[in-house]
């Protein structure tokens, strides 16, 4: 059975706009205390995709030279991840120690990828049997970090949200519904009854986003107005998925999820610049 890894797309993706904006030159961003996690999750997010890079190359008969690639990626992460662990609280000691993992970890597989690629005696299945002890330790050191930040998103978001339950606009509403649709992506691994009850939920959030976007009526913010279009096509995918279980119905829901943290990113980047209004 395939082992899923934790759902923290929410934080990956809505961190990377605000907390730990993407620099246009090589040097990391200069991270502020109160914005560890995103760069947490830019860690995490380039270090997963390295591993997926890597993997993708394994299956080829000829794969391709990675080194000179991915080498750089790597060393700005490094770097980034030592800003983070200035800026982590103290009370959160097992961040750091979960991203050197992880580090050490895509380190160590680009390493043995390097030499495997290279060993023209090897096909795909033999490079892999190479590789395993590698990418399992990859695997897991994605699975322990990405658990710590799921639950340390899952403790913000619902912070983030009861401080803004008494004026419940622009921000609260789609920081609610991106709470909602986590929770229903997560009972997607569940068995459909159990999942009965993120649905209503999620049903609930969509009403409420919907009858405040029309409280708007033609003032909306734009940017608002496609996050409820991709609000209303996560919850429909969501529905189908209850109605009929399965591989397909399940990738719609997870397509429709990222297109609507995507919009909301653009969301989180209008609140840091003043104009979501």
């Amino acid at each position: 059975m395939k082992c899923r890894l934790p759902i923290i797309a929410l934080a990956i993706a809505l961190m990377a706009l605000t907390a730990c904006e993407q620099s246009k030159t090589n040097t990391p961003p200069k991270i502020k205390p109160t914005n560890y996690f995103g760069a947490y999750a830019r860690v995490f997010n380039t270090l997963g995709e390295t591993g997926q890079i890597i993997r993708a190359e394994l299956d080829k008969t000829q794969p391709a030279a990675l080194k000179s690639t991915l080498e750089p990626k790597l060393k700005l992460t490094e770097e980034t991840l030592i800003k983070a662990k200035d800026a982590t609280p103290v009370d959160k000691p097992k961040l750091p120690k979960l991203a050197d993992m992880l580090l050490d970890s895509t380190q160590e597989l680009l390493t043995a990828y390097s030499k495997a690629s290279g060993d023209k005696s090897l096909n795909p299945d033999t490079r892999k049997t190479a590789l395993e002890r590698q990418l399992q330790g990859h695997r897991q050191a994605l699975l322990y970090m990405g658990r710590a930040l799921d639950k340390l998103e899952d403790e913000s978001m619902a912070a983030e949200i009861a401080a803004r339950a008494g004026d419940k606009n622009y921000s609260y509403w789609f920081r609610h519904y991106n709470a909602e649709a986590k929770v229903m992506l997560r009972a997607t691994q569940k068995a459909r009854g159990e999942a009965s009850a993120a649905v209503a939920q999620l049903q609930k959030a969509l009403q409420g986003i919907e009858a405040y976007a029309k409280e708007q009526g033609e003032s909306i913010n734009p940017d608002f107005k496609t996050y409820c279009l991709h609000a209303k096509a996560f919850a429909d995918a969501a529905g189908r998925w209850q109605g009929t279980p399965g591989a397909d119905s399940l990738k719609a829901v997870e397509q429709a999820f990222n297109k609507l943290i995507v919009q909301g990113n653009k969301l989180f980047g209008r609140e840091a610049r003043g104009t979501l209004k």
